[in-house]
């Protein structure tokens, strides 16, 4: 009688363990669905735990007008992830001596960058990349944006009064270094900070000194990238 409990219960033990989802299996299950809650056109996630790419999961797709599948070797956008980047690549000009977060950002640019506000309180470095500069995103920078390129606008002309792309509401009414406000435009800013002192391109710096050391290939520079292994770009249109 004991043996036949005893193989019964090894029978339930297997069966239980079997029914037991492997971490990786669950974690693709939840993505799975946020893929398909959020209606999304394509997603991919890579997951690094010690060290290690633990696990790597893609769904739906990178293009639709090729009909191309989202993969691991898709290059994707990164958005403000690129913020943090751009943070390291300061912090080793710092390292080297070069440059001072607490230096009035003017200093750098070679151009007078202060809130007409508050003329006598500098903008420093730091504030620019702690988003307490007291700078918002105004009702110009999107023209400057689409602008920038095509028309080869210098950044100062969305910041400086009586500048193309300068309006009223490029600065709060509080002082630097005040309260956090989440901004873009900044960092136009500090990217341009990095070029006047080592003397390179932004993208072709952050190449040499941060993604080529770590094995990142990856790129400031969309042209560096060939354009069908990258993902498009898709926004919801109301309807």
């Amino acid at each position: 009688m004991k043996q036949y409990i005893l193989i019964l219960w090894l029978y339930f033990f297997l069966v239980a363990c079997q029914s037991i989802p492997e971490p990786r299996e669950i974690i693709h299950s939840e993505l799975e669905q946020v893929f398909k809650d959020y209606e999304l056109m394509g997603l991919s996630v890579g997951l690094i735990a010690n060290g290690e790419l633990y696990y790597s999961g893609s769904f739906g797709i990178a293009n639709e007008a090729r009909q191309q599948a989202m993969t691991p070797e898709t290059y994707l956008r990164m958005a403000s992830i690129s913020k943090f980047f751009t943070s390291l690549a300061v912090m080793k000009l710092w390292e080297q001596g070069l440059v001072s977060l607490d230096t009035p950002a003017s200093v750098y640019l070679g151009w007078k960058l202060i809130n007409p506000g508050f003329p006598d309180q500098p903008i420093t470095l730091r504030h620019l990349m702690d988003h307490r500069s007291g700078i918002r995103d105004g009702s110009g920078y999107g023209d400057f944006l689409q602008n920038m390129i095509s028309q080869k606008t210098h950044i100062r002309s969305l910041f400086m009064p009586d500048s193309t792309y300068y309006t009223g509401d490029m600065f709060a009414d509080h002082p630097p270094g005040g309260y956090f406000q989440y901004t873009n435009c900044t960092w136009g800013l500090v990217a341009t900070i990095i070029e006047k002192i080592s003397h390179h391109r932004f993208d072709q710096f952050c190449k040499e000194h941060l993604f080529d050391p770590m094995r990142i290939n990856s790129s400031f520079n969309a042209t560096d990238i060939p354009s069908d292994e990258m993902a498009a770009l898709y926004r919801y249109r109301d309807s």
